[in-house]
């Protein structure tokens, strides 16, 4: 047997790939050999990744398993989230939106329920038992659904612990904001006004 015939992969067959023959270049000490895929493409390929089953097509070969059988399943538990997150079964809310659009709920209490499992007569209940005041400071604080980034500073928000997720009361958006502030300021609440007094009357 001549010298190096036994490394000679011409002729041999790996996957789908035949090979055609050594194409005279190195790729970090390994020799590169000239592959034709049956899918007709031709393809460089190391005699190592040949030998041990890592190259077994040009890429076609991956491809289709991914259309084939990961894409499906992908696609399948994108939807079943989707389909989890959008799914809501008894809600429904006599808002002018949802009127508008032929809707049981509208976004407003959609958006409500997902974040703070709150339905739309248990938040109307709540409204109700403050009267329309602001739980914070006991103002009242003006009832407007649009997004938060909308909402002016006496618009209605839902106060809530971002430990537990529990809903504390319904409160002016400046309110929240300063409730905020308190939870993460590195102070207690009497400290807080000492120093707010002090600053207001300098």
């Amino acid at each position: 047997m001549p010298r190096g015939a036994k490394n000679n992969l011409t002729g041999l067959r790996f996957g789908r790939l035949l090979v055609v023959g050594d194409v005279g270049k190195r790729q970090r000490g390994n020799i590169l050999w000239e592959c034709r895929c049956d899918c007709g493409n031709s393809f460089y390929a190391k005699a190592g990744h040949l030998r041990d089953g890592t190259t077994v097509s040009c890429g076609c070969f991956r491809s289709e398993n991914w259309i084939a059988n990961i894409m499906p399943k992908m696609v399948a538990k994108v939807s079943a989230n989707r389909m989890e997150r959008t799914r809501i079964t008894g809600l429904i809310c006599d808002c002018s939106s949802s009127r508008e659009r032929n809707r049981q709920i509208c976004q407003f209490h959609r958006a409500v329920w997902f974040k703070y499992k709150l339905t739309p007569t248990a938040l109307d209940e709540m409204h109700s038992s403050q009267q329309g005041l602001c739980k914070f400071c006991g103002a009242p604080y003006v009832l407007n659904r649009g997004r938060g980034k909308l909402k002016d500073l006496d618009s209605m928000v839902i106060d809530h612990c971002h430990t537990t997720n529990a809903v504390r009361g319904l409160v002016h958006h400046r309110c929240n904001l300063l409730i905020g502030y308190a939870e993460n300021v590195p102070m207690t609440v009497d400290d807080i006004a000492i120093n707010l007094r002090k600053y207001l009357a300098a």
